[in-house]
């Protein structure tokens, strides 16, 4: 059986050299959805073989960079020189608020978290080059990004989030995850889904405080969890933890299972989940006044709170119907002239 590198190289020899090639994380992850995306409007190939990307770089065939906004930027200095024999690509940016992080003198200095300002200067910096030198463009899916001005002069254009609509197209089976068989939640009570790493991101301390508390939900907890969290979870009779990678043939069946979503972030961004959760008209629990609920205030299936024991006092109708969101905030249109310029 062939290697992954070896079926990267493969493909690439074989295939037409005037389809789209996708650079990918050498792991799965929403690249994999976003290749998807992008084969259904023009024909691509997934690339993760960091040989087989070099020998794209240097042919004129159109290039989509998935991971602009991290591992595909040292690709800089090739992706300038592109433009000389007519290398045309796209770059698609999902951490563009990192670009305008900031820091006072004081800060930079006694902060040990400077090497993130540090970062930020550098990537604005290629950013604009890729931008103003490159036959490159960048598209930022901050869209409705509070910040978006601020981001204007580093990217292209801007989209929603292909995770906003893109179940049709991906149209992924449903598969049972083997924990979730094994497992009796307490009867009468509705089952939160909490998916992708446990972290401060994911407001992990008020979570955790919460589940124990809550007598009103169940809670659902997949992907990857600390240890510490993990064993203190394993004592609580309203959580299942499943962790793990979970596939996304996994996901789509827990979708489908649970009633309510947690996208009770603390930070200020677009989130596939989120996405995901809007395109299954289900309800999600967001912090209040923050980026979820200030962009997406007019979907009604949103439970915005300040602190997690607010929900305490929410009646949740499971079957309320929600405003028609996809057709607001679907740019499947949009992105697909964009590859089609390539």
């Amino acid at each position: 059986m062939k290697s992954s590198k070896e079926r990267s190289l493969t493909i690439l020899f074989t295939m037409p050299q005037n389809k789209i090639y996708c650079f990918s994380a050498g792991r799965i992850c929403h690249h994999d959805d976003y290749f998807l995306v992008i084969d259904s409007i023009r024909s691509a190939v997934n690339l993760k073989d960091q040989k087989a990307k070099l020998k794209v770089l240097f042919s004129k065939s159109p290039i989509v960079f998935l991971d602009i906004d991290g591992d595909d930027l040292i690709y800089t200095i090739i992706i300038l020189l592109r433009r000389l024999w007519g290398g045309r690509g796209l770059g698609i940016s999902v951490r563009t608020e990192y670009l305008l992080e900031k820091r006072t003198f004081t800060e930079f200095l006694f902060n040990r978290r400077r090497h993130i300002f540090v970062k930020a200067v550098v990537k604005r910096f290629l950013f604009l080059a890729i931008k103003k030198l490159s036959s490159t463009s960048i598209v930022s899916i901050h869209k409705n990004h509070q910040k978006r001005k601020g981001m204007e002069p580093f990217v292209s254009d801007f989209i929603n989030d292909p995770q906003l609509w893109d179940l049709g197209i991906l149209n992924v089976a449903s598969n049972i995850p083997d924990e979730f068989n094994n497992f009796k939640f307490i009867e009468e009570r509705k089952l939160v889904l909490v998916a992708g790493r446990l972290n401060e991101q994911r407001s992990k301390k008020d979570l955790l405080d919460y589940i124990f508390h809550s007598e009103k939900f169940n809670f659902l907890i997949c992907g990857n969890i600390e240890d510490d969290d993990f064993k203190d979870l394993e004592s609580a009779t309203n959580c299942l933890v499943i962790n793990r990678y979970i596939s996304n043939e996994e996901l789509f069946f827990l979708y489908n299972k649970c009633d309510v979503f947690y996208c009770f972030y603390s930070n200020d961004r677009p989130s596939g989940f989120f996405g995901r959760a809007v395109q299954m008209r289900k309800p999600i629990i967001v912090r209040k006044g923050q980026f979820l609920h200030s962009v997406f205030s007019s979907y009604e299936g949103l439970i915005p709170v300040k602190k997690l024991t607010d929900l305490d006092e929410f009646e949740i109708e499971i079957d309320q119907p929600v405003i028609e969101l996809i057709k607001d905030f679907d740019d499947r249109e949009k992105f697909t002239k964009i590859l089609m310029r390539l």
